[in-house]
């Protein structure tokens, strides 16, 4: 995965990235770990179940409000240009 994310970094170098972990609904104890990727890049940590459906949602949510926000900043970054 470190290859990949250094990869994605060096082509689009401002796309919001978030460290998403599947199946908690096997093991609802995952939800108390940390994971070293996401802290070592600084990254959003989302916990989520696409069985029952947990988090789904608000994960997708969070990753479009990130997004919307980042435009509107760059609109306003532009028009102060």
């Amino acid at each position: 995965m470190p290859c990949r994310y250094a990869e994605l970094r060096r082509y689009c170098a401002t796309i919001p990235c978030f460290v998403v972990a599947n199946k908690i609904d096997v093991d609802y104890s995952v939800t108390t770990k940390s994971f070293a990727f996401a802290t070592k890049h600084s990254l959003p940590l989302a916990y989520v179940s696409a069985a029952d459906g947990t988090n789904v949602v608000k994960t997708f949510r969070d990753a479009i409000e990130v997004r919307w926000e980042r435009a509107r900043a760059c609109v306003y970054v532009c028009a102060c240009v």
